[in-house]
């Protein structure tokens, strides 16, 4: 299948939209531009609190849609003419940490708690914590990322995932129990939280969508790159673009507690302002 479609990207020379900038990879568009033509038009990021924005939606479709698709052929192939949709509101994508379940209530409550405790941060004082939606963290490893931050003695605040092993939920619910100075959230409009003027730290998985927009935010990355393209974006993060640091594993895979206090602080302590 690959095959194929890459003998038709020579027949047809497609054109192809990448989520990306000229600024960012210049050096790798222009040898994709020496095949393809390519389109950087990134970064795609919802703008942080402008959650009334009208937006354009590539790929959402309703009922009232589908009536307005035209099918006609074109050499053979059926293709269709879509629509470009304009709604109010909900982001392209979830945020991190958001389970497609939950109601609009719910998240609106959730919304105004975590902003509150944000507005009642100093500013670029608050390490946010978000690993996105597909890994899952062992108990080991969520007991040694509380460690880290507590080590770290700044205000956090850490979205977690939906389907946590047991034991992972207990050392967070533990940690929100004890007090202390960070907070937990089961989802979070990242967007928004990143462009908080508290927010002075983002720990991430480095998954694209999350390091364009903390790129957009003007956020410092501390990279935690687990699969994918999540160890090609931590060395564009550490060594293409010096707008974060890469925290290193120990033999068992786990990002210790001492190793994530010391990557937070390389980037919100004295030097902090070269990786803004």
């Amino acid at each position: 299948m690959f095959r194929e479609l890459f003998d038709s990207m020579d027949q047809w020379r497609p054109k192809v939209l990448v989520n990306t900038f000229d600024e960012l990879e210049a050096t790798v568009l222009s040898e994709m531009k020496k095949h393809l033509d390519v389109f950087a038009v990134g970064p795609m990021v919802a703008a942080g609190g402008s959650s009334n924005e009208e937006r354009i939606h590539l790929y959402k479709h309703d009922d009232a849609d589908k009536k307005s698709v035209e099918p006609t052929n074109q050499g053979g192939t059926e293709t269709a003419r879509l629509r470009l949709d304009r709604v109010q509101g909900s982001p392209r994508s979830p945020p991190a940490g958001a389970a497609s379940c939950r109601a609009p209530r719910r998240r609106s409550v959730l919304t105004k708690r975590y902003m509150e405790w944000l507005g009642a941060q100093p500013e670029r004082s608050v390490v946010y914590v978000s690993f996105g939606s597909i890994a899952s963290y062992t108990k080991q490893q969520i007991e040694e990322m509380v460690e880290g931050l507590l080590q770290c003695g700044r205000p956090y605040l850490l979205a977690r995932r939906d389907g946590l092993e047991e034991g992972a939920r207990h050392v967070l619910e533990n940690a929100q129990r004890s007090g202390g100075h960070g907070m937990v959230v089961d989802w979070c409009n990242q967007p928004e939280v990143l462009s908080h003027p508290a927010v002075g730290c983002f720990v991430s998985h480095c998954g694209w969508n999350s390091t364009m927009e903390a790129m957009a935010a003007g956020v410092p990355l501390v990279g935690v790159p687990s699969m994918f393209d999540q160890l090609t974006n931590a060395h564009l993060v550490e060594e293409e673009r010096e707008i974060g640091i890469r925290g290193e594993r120990n033999s068992e895979g786990v990002l210790a507690g001492m190793e994530l206090a010391r990557c937070v602080e390389l980037v919100m302590g004295q030097v902090r302002k070269q990786w803004r």
